[in-house]
């Protein structure tokens, strides 16, 4: 740069002036400050095209003439001009082209006091001139003009102007090397509209509520005790914010049955599906299902299911976060996907005293850490600050190993970088910037991370986000974004009910296809629920910033800040490092180690959790500085006083002293704010691109600013810094958690082969052999070198294990396994031998048992007995043991033999050879016939109700049950039967002159009844019909009484007379 001062006798002409040449009117010099003289005053300069200048300009009055600076001029009908007027503070910028003039920018200067010295500022890089006043950038303008001169100077239209200290660009900046752009091919979402999926949720409808926020599927089957397969899907939402403080979440499901899930007509609200037998297991019927009532609001539902407990992450509004009622994220559970209780308050929160932001969180996404150098389970991103231009709308990355307590990573700031936003549709006319959206979409995608963010209209609380639509980008671990977008799909047209926002999409996967559900919002203000199809297509991805080589150049913390020099008192606090600011006003610092910047493609100077800590009037530097004690070139970002008039931190670029001032979207706490405090901690950074002569202010892991170096010289050596001043009186504290420098190169990153071989076994997962087979392993590979390790003895009975393994010239192991059975030789399996056991003589009508437990299976196990009587009266097994059955033999007069044949069957099915007993019977002893049965109780048995009818011949039946009945005919039952050999007959006698006999009627025997009838016998005196029976055996003469009056029991009849 080159400083003219006007440091020459007064009335010195322009002429006079080193270096200048007046192109029109006149010049000259009073008490050092030029004057015009004339007007249409040009003092021109030699300069470049590209450059910077600063004029200190004072209206001598209140004036309608310009004063300014004017660039790119060959003479004085051709150059751009930059001025204002003291009248108004009207400024202009106005080009001059073969003497023909146009004004292409006007604006005003707020608060403009004509007497007050101004300084103005020209920046004239590429296409772009830019105009600051005080420090402001009041116009800018692209260059169209065509003009390609190097002269600059001064412009003063009259006398009522002085100027002093003109600082102007002699030299060319250094050469600006666009870095790289990268392809790396890889795979992209491609989305095709479905269209309006669902208008707003009418329970919400009915509860007052106009829009519907948030929609959230998840799929019924990872749901506890879900009846899936009629309902696979379910829908959580909310409104959006509302008045009414007890918002709450709203369900609905998609019933399978009534069509297809893309048909709107098929999804059901829960109020009205909540009484069917399905849902019997579930108790809250109505929409919402959940209120916290804790608290206003209960929004943005997130939904992640572990281990049969449904995770439902929400946000709150009047969360006492310290000393003020902000949002934050909360969390509920469920076993059945409905019915949620309250689990943790405040799970994702922080304190805007010590924290940047207001407090705000909500809106979480969650999802299983899939980056290792994180030592969390999971990891979710939600809203960080809110409400403010400073604050607003930002997000931040947590971690957490139980869904339950979460702990802050790093923010995510509200990115600008024009590689992105340039890729915005045009037309709307609105400051565009992106947002992280969902860390539940990370894919991996070669070297870095396939991420959903947003791209949108800048907002501040007014909540109002049109336009808004998704894309993907790039980031690496640290969650830097690498690459230009992929927009997954554009903004309705006008009319469609998507033509302002496509909000709040969310993914779910359907029968083997994947969807995205969204918030549309049209051009009439009507929310609705939108539908697209996603798949993956082949993409080329444009990585602008490879961020390759990622070093720690140095990194100062708590625990290691020995390398620090500094000229005041250096404490560890805990886990921030802490220095003294003096009460005199004196700068105090803290440098790292000197580097030299264009050593590196790219450098970042990282502060992480910076504060003032003390002393609300502290302020001062931090960035790359040559001397921390005299900074005369460096890049920094100023932070402002608690005085200043705004919060916003600066970017300084500094040549030779020479400070040029921009103000970013960065901004830090005020002791006015009551949310974000002025002690919170910030978290911000630059990237410096020397090559590229570009830099980079960060909010976290956001670019939020881009700017031209301009002549910040990096081939020299800086230091990082922290330089700090007190206007306050009283001494002050500052503290960081680190202060890192990390180096990049813009290579392209190398993607590490991790994909280890393919090794296929060729043959069955599972092979069963016979010992003395032989076995050959049959494995391949698609790479390296295979080694199979084969322990298989054929020759032993066994289960083996033969593993195959491949390496590839990476290192990658890729392995297959076979399960080898070796099985011992089958033998024939020999039939079972059946032994029907020895001959028996019995006595005829007793029990007796025959015995096959001589049987045997010399291979296996007999498990049947088949019994077969081949000679004999039949007689009935009883098989209730198969192996020894029992029966009864017959009772006859003639001895006689029964035969039984015995097959016995093994456990493979085999049978053997018949084997035979023989059980000879005895005749039955008639002539001991009589004396048996006098040993013996007799038990009548009849139907219970014995009748006589006078006269006729009706006929009543009894049975006799005779115990023990060994020796004796009997039914199986234990009945006698009167038919056997050694009867003789039967009496039924009622008096001693009154009886019937089985002699004179010979059906009243049949088997073992007595169907006598006992119409033709009389009663006795008293009108009593008292029965005895009698049998007669062999030859005895007097009879067995088997039952009488005096013999109990006997049968008593009711008799019944004739009338008449």
């Amino acid at each position: 740069m080159a400083l003219e001062t006007f440091d020459y006798p007064d009335g010195t002409s322009g002429a006079a002036i080193t270096g200048a040449t007046v192109l029109n009117g006149g010049f000259e010099v009073q008490e050092g400050q030029l004057t015009g003289t004339a007007t249409g005053n040009r003092l021109a300069f030699n300069s470049q095209y590209n450059g910077i200048q600063t004029l200190y300009v004072k209206p001598k009055q209140s004036s309608t003439s310009n004063a300014g600076i004017f660039v790119r001029a060959t003479d004085a009908d051709n150059m751009i001009s930059c001025h204002f007027r003291s009248s108004d503070g009207v400024v202009r910028i106005e080009k001059k082209v073969g003497g023909a003039s146009e004004t292409v920018v006007t604006s005003n200067v707020d608060g403009y006091g004509f007497t007050t010295p101004r300084e103005i500022k020209v920046s004239h890089i590429d296409e772009f001139i830019k105009v600051y006043i005080d420090g402001n950038l009041e116009a800018t303008w692209e260059d169209d003009s065509g003009l390609t001169g190097t002269l600059s100077g001064v412009r003063m239209d009259s006398s009522h102007y002085e100027a002093d200290n003109y600082k102007y660009q002699s030299t060319p900046f250094p050469v600006a090397n666009p870095s790289t752009t990268y392809v790396q091919s890889g795979k992209a979402i491609s989305a095709t509209k479905l269209g309006l999926l669902l208008p707003v949720h009418s329970q919400m409808v009915a509860d007052g509520y106009a829009e519907e926020f948030w929609p959230y599927v998840v799929n019924g089957e990872d749901v506890p005790n879900w009846p899936s397969a009629k309902y696979p899907l379910i829908m959580y939402s909310s409104p959006d914010h509302s008045a009414n403080d007890d918002s709450g979440i709203y369900v609905r499901v998609y019933n399978s049955e009534l069509g297809a899930m893309t048909d709107g007509a098929s999804w059901e609200e829960w109020q009205n599906v909540s009484s069917r037998t399905e849902f019997s297991h579930i108790n809250k019927k109505t929409c919402p299902i959940f209120v916290d009532y804790r608290y206003k609001q209960t929004e943005t539902p997130t939904v992640k299911i572990v281990d049969g407990t449904v995770y439902m992450f929400y946000h709150n509004n009047g969360v006492y976060v310290g000393p003020n009622a902000t949002q934050n994220t909360n969390l509920a559970v469920s076993t059945n996907g409905i019915d949620f209780s309250t689990d943790t308050a405040k799970a994702i929160s922080y304190d805007p005293r010590y924290e940047q932001g207001d407090g705000h969180t909500g809106y979480a996404r969650v999802k299983d850490n899939p980056i290792t150098k994180y030592p969390y389970s999971h990891l979710s991103n939600a809203t960080h600050g809110g409400g403010r231009s400073y604050t607003g709308a930002s997000d931040a990355i947590y971690g957490s190993n139980d869904l339950r307590a979460w702990d802050e990573l790093f923010v995510i700031g509200r990115g600008t970088h024009t590689k992105i936003t340039d890729s915005a549709p045009s037309g709307w006319g609105v400051t565009w910037i992106y947002m992280i959206h969902s860390v539940e979409d990370m894919i991996r995608e070669g070297a870095y991370w396939r991420v959903t963010f947003n791209l949108r209209k800048d907002i501040v609380g007014d909540g109002v986000a049109a336009p808004y639509l998704t894309i993907e980008v790039l980031v690496d671990n640290d969650f830097y974004v690498v690459s230009e977008p992929n927009i997954i799909a554009p903004l309705g047209a006008a009319g469609e009910f998507d033509s302002q926002e496509m909000q709040n999409p969310t993914r779910f996967t359907y029968d083997g296809t994947q969807y995205c559900v969204y918030k549309g919002f049209s051009d009439d203000d009507v929310s609705s629920i939108g539908l697209m199809q996603l798949q993956e297509v082949d993409y080329d991805w444009q990585i602008f910033r490879t961020l390759a080589d990622k070093t720690s150049v140095q990194s100062f913390t708590s625990s290691n800040y020995a390398g620090l020099t500094s000229n005041t008192t250096i404490t560890q606090n805990g886990e921030f490092v802490n220095f003294t600011i003096p009460a005199n006003g004196d700068e105090a610092y803290v440098k790292g180690q000197s580097f030299t910047p264009s050593s590196s493609d790219v450098n970042d100077f990282v502060m992480t959790r910076h504060a003032k800590k003390s002393g609300t009037n502290t302020h001062g530097i931090a960035g790359f500085v040559d001397d921390p004690e005299n900074v005369q070139n460096g890049i920094v970002l100023r932070w402002p006083s608690d005085s200043d008039g705004n919060n916003l931190l600066k970017l300084e670029l500094i040549v030779d002293g020479e400070v040029t001032s921009y103000a970013t979207r960065k901004g830090i706490g005020r002791t006015s704010e009551t949310n974000e405090f002025y002690t919170s901690r910030q978290n911000y950074g630059i990237r410096v691109v020397p090559n590229e002569r570009y830099a980079e202010v960060l909010d976290g892991r956001a670019v939020i600013f881009q700017v031209d170096t301009l002549g910040v010289d990096f081939t020299q050596s800086m230091v990082p810094a922290v330089i700090f001043k007190t206007d306050g009186g009283a001494e002050a504290l500052s503290e960081f958690e680190s202060m890192e420098v990390v180096s990049y190169s813009n290579a392209e990153r190398q993607v590490a082969d991790t994909t280890a071989p393919v090794v296929t076994n060729n043959g069955p997962a599972t092979l069963t052999l016979t010992v003395g087979d032989t076995y050959t392993p049959d494995f391949s590979t698609n790479e390296g070198t295979l080694n199979i390790d084969n322990p298989v003895d054929t020759g032993t009975a066994g289960t083996y294990t033969v593993t195959a393994t491949a390496t590839d010239a990476a290192g990658n192991v890729g392995s297959a396994t076979q399960t080898v059975i070796v099985e011992a030789a089958q033998q024939v399996n020999q039939p079972p031998t059946a032994n029907a056991g020895p001959d028996q003589s019995v006595a005829a009508a007793t029990q007796f048992t025959l015995d096959g437990t001589g049987s045997q299976d010399t291979d296996g196990t007999i498990i049947e007995y088949r019994w077969t009587q081949t000679a004999g009266d039949t007689v009935t097994l009883n098989l209730d043991d198969p192996a020894r059955p029992t029966a009864k033999s017959p009772s006859k007069t003639t001895a006689q033999r029964l035969t039984f044949q015995l097959v016995t069957v093994d456990d493979e099915g085999a049978e053997s050879s018949p084997g035979t007993v023989n059980i000879d019977v005895a005749a039955f002893a008639v002539s001991e016939m009589l004396k048996l049965l006098d040993t013996r109780q007799w038990t009548v048995v009849n139907d219970g109700s014995v009748q006589a009818f006078e006269g006729r011949s009706n006929r009543e039946a009894f049975r006799f049950l005779v115990t023990p009945s060994d020796g004796i005919q009997t039914t199986a039952e234990g009945y006698f039967l009167f038919d056997q050999p050694g009867v003789h007959a039967v009496e039924v006698i009622s008096t001693p002159t009154s009886k019937i006999s089985s002699v004179d009627d010979p059906y009243m025997i049949r088997g073992d009844v007595i169907a006598a009838r006992i119409g033709d016998l009389q009663t006795d005196e008293n009108g009593n019909l008292t029965l005895t029976f009698v049998l007669y055996v062999t030859d005895d003469k007097d009879g067995l009484v088997m039952t009488a009056k005096v013999i109990e029991p006997y049968q008593k009849a009711s008799y019944f007379r004739k009338q008449g």
